[in-house]
């Protein structure tokens, strides 16, 4: 399996455990969109809560230069974290919520 395949099925497992977890005590849902074309995956948060309309971004990752972006991370651990702890090195996650000058000291790539 390539590397860009892998990335994908990682990104896939961990966008669908956060669904599985996510608190059922609104009409809102968490719905995974993946678009493996422009490789970009995300998990978004729809419905209505209460009287209010429910949208939002909770994960935004895409695949750019055989390594995984994270654009967007609302989770408690951290993407990163699990990707690490799924086997990825940190070389080959890019931190792209922070500007480009705080990754020079993240440890992470630099994208």
């Amino acid at each position: 399996m390539d590397q860009e395949r892998r990335y994908e099925q990682l990104i896939l497992q961990i966008l669908n455990a956060h669904r599985a977890k996510a608190p059922r005590d609104s009409t809102a849902e968490d719905v995974v969109l993946a678009d493996s074309d422009a490789k970009h995956y995300q998990l978004l948060t729809v419905g209505w809560e209460r009287n209010s309309n429910a949208f939002g971004c909770v994960i935004h990752t895409s695949i750019q230069n055989d390594k995984i972006w994270i654009h967007y991370d609302g989770t408690e651990y951290g993407v990163a974290n699990e990707l690490l702890d799924l086997g990825v090195p940190k070389d080959e996650i890019v931190l792209a919520f922070q500007p480009p000058t705080t990754r020079t000291s993240s440890g992470f790539a630099q994208g």
